[in-house]
């Protein structure tokens, strides 16, 4: 199915934010440039990531990366979620790992106990600095509990991010492994195709070229599509 782009839910004037997960807000398939956590403190739920379909219960947590595409598929009754996430720059200042393994990690009750006293008093907190100082911190000392890719996996990852116009086939030749093989680490990280990544990358890079002032048509080709209208079609 394909994703859509859709900005994360941030209050006015903030880099920060979480959300405690109503059911009628459920969102469509989706990414957009924010990292995000999901931590599951009641209940079951089923959340796809990519091409993955996820099984959650009390206590799992799932970080998505900026760019993959996500989607709440199922959740019981009792089904109670917090859904983190920071603004790249904040993420960037308080060193949040730019890659890691798409999957569950588990909390242990009391972590998750603690956990969830905190983030649902986050709400009572007017002062925007601190709410960002407190998610920034959580966020961060959450995300290191999650593995690394392999090491293909990761400079592939970082080499499409420096890179939006170079092609699987020359990652690969820069890394000396076979194309398939890239593909294979890309989506082992990810949980998506190398080419869905790419494209989901462009058009994060086309929507701040297009609020940074450009045209439509100057942002595409900025963003690495051959015309507007291919860019067009990829939303």
């Amino acid at each position: 199915m394909r994703a859509i782009y859709q900005p994360f839910p941030m209050l006015p004037d903030r880099l920060a934010q979480v959300w405690h997960h109503q059911p009628s807000f459920r969102r469509p398939r989706h990414f957009h440039a924010e990292p995000e956590l999901n931590i599951v403190t009641r209940g079951r739920g089923v959340l796809a990531v990519g091409s993955r379909q996820l099984t959650l219960g009390a206590g799992s947590a799932v970080l998505l990366q900026p760019g993959q595409d996500h989607e709440l598929l199922d959740e019981s009754q009792d089904f109670e979620l917090f859904v983190l996430a920071l603004r790249p720059e904040l993420a960037a200042h308080f060193r949040v790992p730019s890659t890691r393994r798409t999957d569950c990690v588990a909390l242990d009750a009391p972590t998750l106990r603690a956990l969830r006293e905190r983030l649902r008093a986050v709400g009572d907190v007017a002062e925007t600095s601190a709410v960002e100082r407190v998610l920034g911190e959580q966020f961060a000392e959450l995300a290191s509990r999650f593995e690394q890719p392999s090491a293909l996996g990761r400079r592939a990852v970082a080499a499409i991010q420096t890179d939006l116009d170079v092609s699987e086939v020359h990652v690969a030749d820069g890394l000396r492994a076979h194309p398939s093989k890239v593909s294979r680490a890309v989506r082992d990280a990810l949980g998506m195709r190398l080419v869905d990544y790419r494209v989901h990358l462009r058009l994060m890079k086309f929507i701040r070229s297009v609020d940074a002032g450009q045209s439509l048509t100057q942002a595409a080709f900025a963003s690495g599509f051959g015309s507007y209208a291919q860019c067009h079609r990829a939303f």
